[in-house]
């Protein structure tokens, strides 16, 4: 019962679509300041702009996302953390528009392993996820 009440409020809160956003093409790029690996990769630190307003700044590795980064989408979510060949991976915070923050372990874009949720009006809890789905409250 538990399980599912903390479901329903992940669904009415937006917290269900953790790996909703993906990302831009880079077709779109306005904005450039990675430098490049000798194939003309995008290789080190630097930021990238979108037509789209979002946004990436950190480190990319052969022309992925790649290291510590942190994602602006237009939307208003933003990632910070770890990245593994431009998917979420590690550990890593996850902010929401309206004030949600996840603070814990991903893989493949979305929330698996041990984490937390914080709500703008002071409440949280901890968690554990599988797949992007809370399997128990901790």
């Amino acid at each position: 019962m538990k399980l599912i009440f903390i479901l329903l409020f992940f669904c009415l809160y937006g917290i269900q679509n953790v790996c909703s956003q993906s990302l831009p093409s880079f077709d779109e790029v306005i904005e450039n300041t990675f430098p490049e690996n000798e194939i003309g990769e995008n290789h080190g630190k630097g930021k990238i702009v979108w037509l789209s307003g979002d946004s990436y700044e950190g480190n990319m590795v052969d022309g992925f996302f790649s290291g510590y980064g942190k994602m602006h989408w237009l939307s208003g979510e933003i990632y910070e953390g770890e990245w593994v060949k431009d998917t979420r991976q590690g550990l890593g915070k996850m902010t929401w528009p309206n004030g949600t923050i996840y603070i814990g372990l991903w893989e493949n874009n979305v929330m698996h392993g041990k984490g937390e949720v914080a709500y703008s009006d002071g409440t949280n809890f901890k968690g554990e996820w599988k797949n992007g789905e809370l399997i128990k409250k901790l």
